[in-house]
């Protein structure tokens, strides 16, 4: 049933994913790269496009602030892919190194 498949899926999205280090390099890597991109685009727009908008017309506050918001939440998307996902993956080799102790 594909719709329990969904809930499944639901319910474990908040369970640790270990990942191995190449998969966390190309990640960060991958997330910077679109990063560089999404703070290039906002700048932009808060700079040039909001700017001029003022200029010309009464614009919203609500506009303001729904893109502050956003940018709060990409900050703390890009520190958790930046620096989470390493605590991640040494989290995982502690206690991989825990596991070999143990059994000797």
């Amino acid at each position: 049933n594909n719709n329990n498949s969904n809930n499944s899926n639901r319910n474990n999205k908040l369970s640790p994913l270990l990942l191995q280090a190449w998969e966390i390099k190309a990640l960060q890597e991958s997330f910077g790269v679109h990063f560089v991109h999404v703070h290039s685009h906002h700048s932009n727009e808060d700079e040039i496009v909001v700017a001029e908008m003022k200029n010309r017309i009464k614009l919203l506050d609500k506009i303001d602030n729904d893109h502050s918001s956003l940018v709060e939440k990409m900050q703390r998307l890009e520190q958790c892919v930046m620096e989470r996902l390493v605590l991640v993956q040494e989290n995982s080799n502690n206690q991989q190194q825990q596991q070999q102790q143990q059994q000797q």
